[in-house]
């Protein structure tokens, strides 16, 4: 740790020049943290809120986009559109994703693909970094993603977005929401289609195919709550999305293997349902019931005919209760997640479920803030698995706080690490963590600024492996560990008519076993943004910066770095009406996010280059 953190030491020594995670006041809310409403500034956890103002003030298409200028987050993306997401490092499957308390994702790949859900149906998003397992169970080694979906305030009002820009894309939405004394209520609806750009640049690649690769996202969401009683509510919400993303393919298994002339098309459904009952039993004790289902229909088709399908159903029952406490307040929930897998593929097993029961206690007593949690799950292929949490936070001034936390974490592994057909160990374990961070930050008013140090150990880590140097046939192993440590300085200010973000990443991810560097890992990373607003104008520019990555696990092939450079800038019209345009990487940058081997036939997929949007938007406030 020693080289991360002699870094971190002069990050601290700078700290005062930065400006902290999303801005935010001091009463801004946030859940995910502890799965209880908890005020930011009072949070022990390293933790974003990314709210609807920002999220359209961006003017980023793309979740991922959006995840990408956060801090500690590392987002790549692959033909067909798909997005990995690091947090802290720690692989994509290591991070769980839910949409309104509900878990998304595909159980036969272990993780989900965010690039699916659209931004114009999210009121809100909680990026929480660090072990999570002892609050969502199976999978939260790296951390927890919570979008929150928009809900409906005040009188009935419409909104709207419709824009174009570069390669043919076009974005359309209209919703409406509202409330009154017994009713909320919202709904969404909208499209966007891009003719896209060929995503493999290099000619020679087996898989190339000299075409765009295009797609087309559908969405659909809804939200309705009735307060039947005071403290007593009940609810019910959807969020729907179905798109279709061509991509270029070769099959290394057909006769003969080019198959890159054909009309491959990835179609993707993503469903989460979710219905609660709220109630508030006595002045203490408030209960809520909720029952969903998180959903992953992927389909692969070659010139109209389906060739692969899977997908994943989880269906999920949980029963918390919050309970105030003469200091501090209690958390007691029971949960359970029957998965189920159906597939084109033929899995040996199709189904698992997993049972857990969660005790929380949180607390403040004058200067000094603690949180501690346990929780045992009960899962039908591995057994019992208990993970558990505490942190401390001493406040020395009013603005300043220092904290502790440690916390274990695990993942299981998916239905293609255990059932493969051929390949598949269903001898693996699940991949365990601990994780160790310290933290100061300051807060007052609309600036923080943080820095947080942080080590991540990682054991049983699953890998698969050629059986024998350049062969066909990999299998999956518990053989790796893994030691993540980094740290990241954070911070926002706003002064007068402007504001500004920046945040700087220092990451270490290394296999242990041959002190290796993980792959996609960027050692260094940092980036900026600067706006400013008055007079019915807004402009600002964003910059980010990435060093050198690995595309293999030998660390032979070296990605390199980038740095990129956006512009944005919008203008009311009207009442409530915004024209607004956003030129990405100004520079029309040529890059690689990834290389799809290390041989000079595998793919390499590059972006975009420079590309421009433009639009309009309603939205009343």
């Amino acid at each position: 740790m020693h080289r991360t953190f002699k870094g971190a030491a002069i990050a601290l020594a700078l700290s005062h020049v930065f400006s902290a995670h999303a801005a935010q006041d001091e009463a801004a809310i946030v859940v995910t943290a502890t799965r209880q409403p908890t005020r930011l500034d009072a949070t022990l956890a390293d933790i974003t809120l990314i709210g609807r103002a920002e999220i359209e003030a961006s003017g980023h298409s793309t979740l991922p986009e959006v995840l990408a200028r956060q801090p500690g987050v590392q987002v790549v993306t692959r033909g067909g559109g798909a997005a990995s997401v690091y947090l802290r490092g720690n692989a994509d499957s290591h991070t769980v994703v839910l949409v309104d308390g509900i878990r998304i994702g595909s159980s036969t790949l272990g993780s989900a693909d965010l690039s699916q859900l659209p931004l114009a149906d999210i009121d809100r998003i909680e990026i929480l970094r660090g072990p999570a397992s002892v609050l969502y169970g199976a999978d939260a080694i790296g951390g927890v993603i919570q979008i929150f979906t928009r809900r409906g305030e005040g009188p009935l009002r419409f909104d709207g977005e419709l824009g174009a820009g570069s390669r043919g894309t076009q974005r359309a939405g209209a919703g409406l929401s509202g409330s009154n004394a017994q009713w909320s209520y919202a709904l969404s609806l909208g499209s966007e289609r891009s003719d896209g750009y060929n995503a493999i640049t290099n000619p020679k690649a087996t898989a190339y195919n000299a075409d765009h690769d295009g797609y087309r996202t559908d969405r659909a969401s809804g939200r309705v709550e009735l307060q039947l009683a005071p403290g007593h509510a009940v609810g019910a919400s959807l969020l729907h999305v179905s798109g279709t993303s061509r991509f270029d393919y070769a099959d290394a298994w057909s006769m003969p293997p080019i198959q890159a002339g054909y009309d491959h098309r990835y179609n993707q459904v993503n469903e989460a349902t979710n219905a609660w009952l709220r109630n508030r039993i006595g002045e203490r004790w408030t209960s809520t019931l909720r029952v969903g289902s998180g959903t992953n229909d992927s389909r692969h088709r070659k010139s109209d005919v389906l060739t692969d399908r899977f997908q994943t159903e989880q269906r999920q029952i949980g029963w918390q209760n919050d309970v105030r406490l003469p200091l501090g307040n209690a958390l007691l929930a029971v949960e359970s997640n029957d998965e189920r897998v159906t597939s084109t593929t033929l899995y040996a097993r199709t189904g698992r479920s997993t049972l857990g029961l969660l005790a929380g206690w949180r607390a403040e007593a004058g200067s000094h803030r603690w949180q501690m949690s346990l929780r045992g799950d009960d899962n039908s292929q591995f057994g019992r698995k208990t993970t558990g949490s505490v942190a401390y936070g001493y406040r020395f001034t009013p603005a300043w706080q220092l904290s502790a936390a440690a916390g274990t974490a695990y993942k299981a592994p998916s239905f293609n690490d255990l059932y493969w057909p051929g390949a598949g160990n269903p001898l693996l374990m699940p991949e365990t963590a601990t994780n160790r961070e310290l933290a100061l930050a300051y807060t007052q008013g609309l600036a923080r600024v943080s820095l947080t140090l942080y080590r991540n150990d990682v054991r049983d880590l699953i890998e698969w492996a050629p059986i024998a140097p350049n062969s066909f046939v990999w299998l999956p192993s518990n053989v790796a560990r893994a030691r993540i440590e980094g740290a990241t300085l954070a911070g926002e200010h706003r002064w007068g008519a402007w504001h500004g973000t920046a945040s700087i990443d220092w990451l270490d991810a290394r296999n242990a076993v041959d002190d290796k560097t993980l792959r996609y890992r960027s050692r260094e990373s940092a980036q900026a943004a600067l706006s400013w607003r008055g007079g019915g104008w807004r402009a600002g520019s964003e910059i980010s910066i990435r060093g050198r990555r690995y595309e293999d696990v030998a660390n032979r092939v070296d990605l390199g770095g980038y740095g990129l450079l956006n512009l944005f800038i919008e203008r009311e019209i009207g009442r409530d009406v915004v024209l607004f345009a956003r030129l990405d990487n100004v520079g029309d940058r040529n890059y690689l996010l990834v290389k799809g081997g290390t041989t000079a036939t595998a793919p390499d997929y590059g972006v975009a280059g420079r590309s421009i949007f433009v639009g309009l938007r309603y939205a009343p406030k």
